[in-house]
């Protein structure tokens, strides 16, 4: 059994890497000495993170000099729970690749990839309001309830400080994941299962089928052609399946930029605000 499933994360890790999901650890560095400048923000949260806790005088009894701040500890919780939900993530995209080739296209009960895929869009789309939420404490130190608003004045703010480039990248970074949200959505607020969703084109069916007191004209056609359409309806739900599952390698992507450039910006909001009080 250990050996299945070590067999089975193998394949999993192969797939990612073969789409470019890698692992959000390791982001941040070229090799062990060069820093990967498309990435430095990684770098900053290991190097410079909101809060650094003192690990050498708590072994030695020490307390700290200063109590860490509200603002900190919020920062500090909402970047680390965003590497939590991108491990996740990751960890259900790949169970998805792993059964795309066996899903059935035409398969009324949800399969492995459906609950595979479910899971790892909620996990994106946690990931992403945890950056959000992070920007936002980062300027302005507030909570998110009107997060909308609240965004936009972060924006802004960052747009008063000289950070256009980074309202920029941020923006696109959000705007990125919109499209896996709007999949969330309709999973999670319409119809979260296949079977509802075949029941809802049945009932459709009956209730035009009533209206029009007609089943309508039956199909025609040779057997060779009746075939080919089959086929092409085959090969139509099989590249949605890839579509699905390209948005969830593509969504990751976008986030692993967004919260590099999140991190960052809270590192130079923080530069900026310290050389400015001092």
């Amino acid at each position: 059994m250990a050996a299945d499933l070590e067999s089975f994360a193998k394949a999993a890790c192969e797939l990612l890497d073969s789409r470019g999901v890698r692992d959000i650890d390791g982001y941040g560095w070229l090799n062990l000495e060069e820093m990967d400048p498309d990435f430095s923000g990684y770098v900053m949260w290991v190097q410079v993170p909101p809060y650094d806790h003192d690990f050498m005088n708590w072994q030695r009894n020490i307390p700290p000099e200063r109590a860490p701040t509200k603002e900190e500890q919020a920062l500090m919780e909402l970047g680390h729970d965003f590497f939590g939900f991108m491990k996740t993530a990751r960890h259900f995209i790949g169970h998805a690749l792993l059964y795309q080739p066996q899903t059935p296209p035409k398969e009324i009960d949800p399969t492995e990839f459906d609950f595979s895929e479910f899971a790892a869009l909620t996990a994106l789309v946690a990931a992403a309001d945890r950056l959000r939420d992070f920007v936002i404490m980062a300027l302005l130190g507030k909570n998110t309830r009107k997060w909308r608003a609240l965004l936009e004045e972060s924006y802004r703010q960052l747009k008063v400080m000289g950070f256009d480039v980074l309202v920029t990248e941020l923006r696109a970074g959000f705007c990125g994941t919109e499209r896996a949200r709007t999949a969330r959505n309709i999973v999670v607020h319409r119809l979260a299962t296949k079977p509802a969703r075949v029941q809802r084109k049945l009932i459709a069916r009956d209730r035009v089928a009533f209206e029009a007191q007609s089943w309508g004209k039956p199909a025609r056609g040779t057997y060779g052609e009746q075939v080919a359409g089959w086929q092409r309806r085959i090969n139509s739900a099989v590249a949605k399946i890839e579509r699905r599952a390209k948005l969830l390698c593509d969504t990751y992507s976008v986030l692993a930029k967004l919260g590099e450039v999140s991190i960052r910006a809270e590192y130079y909001v923080r530069q900026r605000r310290s050389t400015t009080s001092g």
